[in-house]
């Protein structure tokens, strides 16, 4: 774009809006990249109209002359505890940024964010630094900081005091198995940096804010990070750490801000390495067996089809009514499950795994599927029982294949409380013969609802992205079972 382009473009929108709200709405898009309608009108001061009318005006204007500027995204990304419609998410394209650029805001850059939580983390900065500066606060997002040899850290939002003192503020979000890796090694690059970095600068506590809200899903996460925290010290012998983590859930802390130099501990948790506890295994006794009735023991009850119906309809009632009370002896499927799955994919396969461990036999996730399978022996035994009932001697064709790999495939999900058709779809089918693949069969997995990742009572969606890996994650399990019997402790089906 051209210095008469910029001219042109300045004086349309000057034009439109003389008091230059324009560029408030470009300035708060250059903070982070991006940033949602609700948070937009808050920080510009528009109101709600205005604020639609001014975004629709500069992309309209910019398209006029085939300029991005800036770019309304197709997201789902909804943050915890927020109500009502969740909205539009707007970033900054490189035409905007240049413009920018032009006037004075050397930083300002285009933004590439597009998944879910990349978009979800970037929003939660943005309300952190806007309330820093809120209350004054010198505040630098995302800045880089080298130490030692060629190495460098980079926190979310650091804040410098008047004493001359900087805080570290980190974002974070629901936390998964698969991420377990990442955590790890940005706290094994934090002791790092406080080793070197003791001369009282920076302050050794980090401050930790979660995009969660208090409950089952924040709970889980800071387990996640209390366990990494176990695995970082031992990874670099430590006994104590050089920096102490605190953390709250966001909306707590916008709520009532907490930016002192020494932060009010009282409202803080403190995360520690979670103890190594050696738990007792527990197996569940084995289910009592449905004794078959001569036909002549069976007794008919004098019920006509629609007194049938009315103690139905009582006994739906009954479920409805005290449905904690009934369900608690049934096993609903437990979104554990998919973390289980995760976990032991994760340890053979995903982009944080170096690629000779990839191209080699998975024999990470086999390991931790293998001491499962040990930790679950009735799983262990039924899938045993299913593949030698499918063992009878036959004519093998696809068809027959993939209906006895079905049978025990549904076999493990039962164990877990979960079916093969619904919300999440399960089936073996070969390999397409069009594919790049190795001729074999294969086992799919589709989840066409990813809330059910997160269960009943959470209202977060989980991406998409996290949908597709635990796909993949429960498709390897179930695969395994029919590629890899002997390194499991199973018994191999006739047909592999």
């Amino acid at each position: 774009m051209n210095q008469n382009n910029y001219t042109e473009l300045i004086e349309n929108l000057d034009k439109k809006y003389p008091d230059r709200v324009w560029l408030k709405v470009l300035e708060i898009l250059s903070v982070v990249g991006v940033a949602d309608q609700k948070q937009l009108q808050t920080y510009s001061g528009m109101s709600r109209d205005r604020n639609r009318r001014v975004l629709g005006e500069i992309r309209k204007l910019g398209q006029t002359m085939k300029l991005n500027l800036i770019k309304e995204l197709n997201s789902r990304a909804r943050r915890p505890g927020s109500k009502g419609r969740t909205p539009i998410i707007w970033r900054l394209e490189k035409n905007g940024a240049s413009l920018l650029r032009q006037l004075g805001y050397k930083q300002a850059r285009d933004s590439k964010l597009n998944k879910d939580t990349e978009l979800l983390h970037a929003l939660c900065i943005l309300d952190l630094i806007q309330n820093a500066r809120e209350n004054s606060l010198h505040v630098k997002p995302e800045h880089r900081m080298s130490y030692g040899d060629q190495q460098w850290i980079r926190p979310d939002v650091l804040i410098s005091y008047e004493n001359g003192q900087k805080a570290f503020f980190e974002v974070e979000q629901l936390g998964y198995a698969n991420i377990l890796r990442r955590i790890v090694d940005s706290l094994v690059n934090k002791i790092h940096f406080f080793k070197q970095k003791n001369d009282g600068e920076y302050q050794p506590i980090i401050r930790m804010i979660f995009n969660l809200e208090r409950g089952k899903d924040l709970n889980r996460t800071i387990h996640y990070w209390q366990e990494a925290l176990r695995v970082a010290m031992e990874r670099e012998e430590l006994s104590e750490l050089p920096f102490s983590i605190y953390a709250m859930p966001l909306l707590e802390f916008l709520e009532v801000p907490d930016w002192k130099v020494e932060p009010e501990k009282t409202r803080w948790k403190q995360l520690k390495p979670n103890p190594l506890e050696t738990e007792k295994m527990k197996t569940t006794t084995d289910e009592k067996s449905l004794t078959k009735q001569e036909d002549n023991q069976i007794e008919e009850l004098p019920f006509t089809t629609r007194e049938e119906a009315l103690i139905l309809k009582s006994l739906l009632h009954l479920i409805q009514v005290e449905e904690s009370d009934i369900k608690h002896t049934w096993k609903l499927g437990d979104p554990e499950f998919f973390n289980i799955c995760m976990i032991i994919y994760s340890a053979s396969h995903g982009p944080d795994v170096d690629i000779h461990t990839r191209a080699s036999v998975p024999w990470g996730s086999l390991y931790l599927l293998r001491e499962y399978l040990r930790l679950n022996p009735r799983l262990k035994k039924m899938l045993n029982d299913q593949i030698r009932r499918s063992a009878g001697a036959t004519r093998w064709n696809t068809s027959i294949i993939t209906h006895r790999m079905q049978t025990i495939i549904d076999t493990f999900l039962y164990y877990h409380g979960w079916k093969s058709k619904g919300p999440m779809t399960v089936y073996a089918t070969p390999v397409d013969w069009n594919e790049p693949a190795p001729r074999s069969f294969q086992v799919v997995v589709n989840i066409s609802e990813p809330e059910l990742l997160l269960g009943s009572q959470s209202g977060i969606i989980a991406s998409k992205e996290v949908a597709q890996l635990t796909e993949e994650a429960i498709s390897w399990v179930l695969w395994a079972v029919f590629a890899y019997p002997r390194e499991l402790g199973v018994k191999p089906v006739p047909f592999w």
